[in-house]
């Protein structure tokens, strides 16, 4: 019995500066190496002619491209570059196309003097899995990891839950596994806030648990057993953190949900003075006046209450009996604004847009006591924030 066989059709695409160029008509040859629990690779062959282009000039299509720079003037460079995505499919039934390598380019050619071939090579899309990775020597992770609260040590990592070491000179803005997946999603992913939703875990649930077990095994005293919820909450983080949306709505700052905004901090406070207090004294400014002062232990996270602008940033430190005046700043509403007051540590500018529940800073101490105060020019702030009814 004879059989025809017949070498299938090859398309080969690349995504170059200046869009997705089909180089299928110019392949000489090709080889895929398919790798199984490994990167699989890839050869091209194809023809580098020289071609009449936009100019009137005849250059090497693929070495001598040209090229529109951003300030507008022209150049002839390679038109194909390392980390350029490829796909390669093969047609045996024409219309049933079928994708037998998907990656990255490897080499690509960069000049020819003589007329000839030119090549290039890939590997699979596992190449970016294989040397994307966090090296915890690198002087850069360990200062990124630490910002965010986790100290890299010689045995693995650890969580840096004290208040007293918890800030050191390059700033730490949280020490939960929540805000360490959404700062390494924003920063090393490039994914946007709106984009990312971390659900906030069952603290309760899982409080109750481990501490049940925790008492069993250890019969602490009940001190330490209040430094262990405490501790094992910072672990945990409270709330869920970013934009984006689980179906039950966004719960900004640590799961209170307030009447009309987000509640300002990662963990709900002490009420330690409101709007009636502060209008005794009667200084003039909804500041001052028309705010409420929350109770929480300093290095607590501040969180923006509403999309909005940060404005009128300063503040300064006043060490000694008086205690810590510390940082403030002024978040500009669509149709409010927000006063921060006695902040240990800013992580905004000023100008900068910021959206509902991004961290902004870390609370302090005002007059010797631990506190955030916060007032809003527009409404009473203690019915906006949900302290009270």
């Amino acid at each position: 019995m004879k059989r025809l066989v017949y070498s299938p059709e090859v398309n080969v695409w690349v995504k170059s500066d200046t869009g997705i160029f089909d180089l299928s008509p110019y392949v000489l040859s090709f080889s895929i190496n398919r790798q199984v629990n490994s990167i699989s690779t890839a050869e091209v062959t194809f023809r580098n002619p020289k071609v009449e282009q936009d100019d009137g000039k005849s250059n090497y299509l693929f070495t001598e491209h040209l090229t529109t720079e951003s300030n507008g003037s022209k150049s002839y460079r390679p038109m194909f570059h390392p980390m350029d995505p490829i796909i390669i499919t093969l047609t045996r039934l024409k219309g049933h196309p079928v994708q037998v390598f998907t990656g990255y380019c490897d080499t690509s050619p960069y000049v020819q003097l003589f007329p000839g071939q030119a090549s290039l090579t890939a590997s699979c899309t596992l190449k970016r899995l294989k040397y994307t990775y966090w090296d915890p020597g690198l002087p850069f992770v360990t200062k990124y990891l630490s910002k965010l609260g986790w100290i890299p040590t010689a045995d693995g990592m650890t969580v840096n839950a004290g208040a007293e070491t918890a800030y050191t000179e390059s700033g730490l803005s949280d020490s939960s596994i929540g805000y360490l997946l959404y700062n390494i999603l924003q920063d090393v992913g490039n994914w946007e806030h709106d984009d990312i939703y971390i659900q906030e875990l069952p603290s309760k649930e899982i409080v109750s648990a481990v501490t049940r077990i925790y008492e069993d095994l250890t019969g602490e005293a009940k001190a330490s057993y209040q430094t262990f919820i405490d501790f094992l909450s910072q672990i945990i983080g409270e709330g869920s953190i970013g934009g984006g949306s689980s179906g039950g709505g966004n719960n900004n700052g640590g799961g209170n949900k307030a009447a009309s905004v987000g509640y300002p901090l990662a963990t709900k406070g002490v009420w330690g003075g409101g709007v009636a207090d502060h209008m005794k004294r009667a200084l003039g400014d909804w500041q001052s006046d028309n705010a409420v002062d929350i109770n929480v232990p300093q290095g607590t996270s501040e969180f923006a209450v509403d999309d909005g602008t940060i404005v009128r940033v300063g503040g300064y430190w006043v060490d000694g009996s008086n205690g810590t005046e510390g940082l403030k700043f002024t978040l500009v509403t669509k149709d409010n604004e927000w006063f921060y007051q006695h902040s240990k540590e800013r992580f905004v500018h000023e100008g900068q847009k910021v959206k509902k529940g991004d961290l902004l800073a870390k609370t302090g101490a005002g007059n010797g006591v631990d506190h955030l105060h916060i007032g809003c020019k527009n409404g009473n702030p203690e019915v906006l924030l949900g302290i009270r009814a």
